[in-house]
């Protein structure tokens, strides 16, 4: 792994946007950020705190925040910075820092993302051990695959043509083998989403029928450039459904004015859990739990005398 420092200075960060803006660059950053909202699919909730680290130029700040998330960022280089607030303005809160010295408070932040960061980190592990300790319910990785196309064709590329070359060819890519190991070694084992895209070497980045087909699928696993790993602390707790009115109810039974189980609309769990039968069962089917009295509705004729009287 390279211990040198990677430094991101005006240069860099022009070449960088001259990326952005080409072909390839608009082509990849659209498939990465497919990749990302599919697999931040489940923290998609209004309000939420992301932590991005390393937000460079501000593109994956933008979408978030577009997203309805509480976003903020935080970048090493003061160029990429600077673009950055060209893009989002002053809706995103912007910090000049290291990705492992982070002055943030511990479970500060709902999710924290690490977006094509440790391979350019000179101590990753600490980077990863930061962003385990800002993060209160997950963090999300994303990593350039060394089992990829975009890595023999970097390789085999030849002499770098401009700065943003140069750093990349410094920078330290990692296999899912060896990053899953890495994340369980640094934070610990928990349920892990992956996937990845870009399976074809950059040169079949263009938005052509088959290019487009091509990459444009979510891979479950490692083969494109592009790969991602969401981290989950916590589970969500399903909580019991609340009872809706289905239709009124009626006095099936005019002595008891009992409720049935079909009075009520159930709504659907969601997917994964399972609720038995007989939990059902027993509350309808318990006779010191039926809910009596005069329903909604036509009284009947004997509730009706007793009003009366």
């Amino acid at each position: 792994m390279n211990k040198s420092i990677m430094i991101w200075d005006e240069k860099v960060a022009q070449d960088y946007v001259s990326w952005e803006n080409s072909e390839p660059g608009q082509f990849a950053l659209a498939r990465k950020k497919s990749l990302l909202l599919s697999i931040c699919a489940p923290w998609l909730t209004r309000k939420a705190s992301v932590l991005e680290v390393g937000c460079g130029t501000g593109y994956f700040l933008q979408v978030l925040q577009e997203a309805g998330l509480d976003v903020t960022g935080v970048d090493f280089s003061p160029p990429m910075l600077n673009r950055a607030r060209g893009r989002v303005g002053s809706r995103v809160d912007l910090h000049l820092g290291n990705a492992e010295y982070l002055q943030f408070e511990t479970n500060g932040y709902d999710y924290v993302l690490l977006l094509n960061v440790l391979e350019f980190c000179r101590n990753p592990g600490d980077a990863l051990e930061e962003a385990f300790r800002i993060a209160k319910k997950g963090v999300l990785v994303n990593f350039l695959n060394r089992h990829s196309c975009y890595y023999l064709a970097r390789r085999l590329g030849g002499h770098p043509r401009c700065s943003l070359d140069i750093l990349y060819a410094k920078a330290h890519y990692w296999s899912w083998p060896e990053m899953r190991r890495f994340l369980n070694l640094k934070i610990g084992q928990y349920p892990i989403k992956f996937g990845s895209v870009l399976p074809g070497p950059p040169c079949t980045w263009k938005d052509k029928t088959f290019c487009r087909s091509l990459n444009s699928r979510i891979y479950p696993l490692p083969w494109g450039a592009q790969c991602a790993a969401r981290l989950t602390f916590c589970r969500t707790i399903p909580l019991t459904p609340i009872f809706a009115w289905k239709r009124e109810p009626q006095l099936n039974y005019p002595k008891t004015n009992t409720l049935t189980s079909d009075c009520f609309d159930i709504p659907s769990c969601p997917a994964g859990i399972r609720i038995r039968p007989s939990a059902w069962s027993m509350v309808f089917n318990n006779p010191d739990f039926p809910i009596k009295g005069t329903a909604v509705g036509k009284p009947s004729s004997e509730n009706s005398r007793r009003t009366r009287t």
